[in-house]
């Protein structure tokens, strides 16, 4: 921001307190844009990018959220997405003691996991083109 590129001496003094901070933080829009490390799982023959470029935007304290956070990363959006299915698959099967167990079998075959894996983010690279 405009404000951000002054130097501390020139800004000016904003007074907040609990009742008037969500607004405040909306209006301050912290960012964060960094390049990390990328440790991702990648597609077998796709190629890795070495980093991921990120841009995060806060505009309430909730946005600090772990998830919040991956939300905001196309690659973790989509593994959280899918974290959350499984989490509702879960729920749907709570009681279902053989299928509990199956499914237990399923997510216990590393090489099961890593297979499917590869073949979901090729399948994505298939419908980008």
């Amino acid at each position: 921001t405009r404000e951000a590129s002054k130097s501390v001496l020139d800004r000016a003094f904003v007074e907040t307190d609990a009742n008037r901070f969500p607004k405040f933080m909306e209006a301050l829009g912290p960012r964060v844009k960094a390049r990390v490390k990328n440790t991702l799982p990648q597609a077998e023959g796709a190629e890795r990018d070495e980093e991921l470029a990120l841009d995060l935007t806060f505009t309430k304290m909730g946005d600090f959220a772990p998830d919040k956070i991956a939300e905001q990363v196309p690659q973790l959006a989509e593994i959280l997405k899918m974290r959350r299915q499984l989490e509702e698959l879960l729920g749907f099967m709570d009681g279902r003691v053989d299928a509990e167990k199956r499914i237990a079998q399923l997510l216990n075959n590393e090489p099961l996991l890593g297979k499917i894996a590869n073949q979901a983010l090729s399948d994505e690279d298939k419908v980008e083109v």
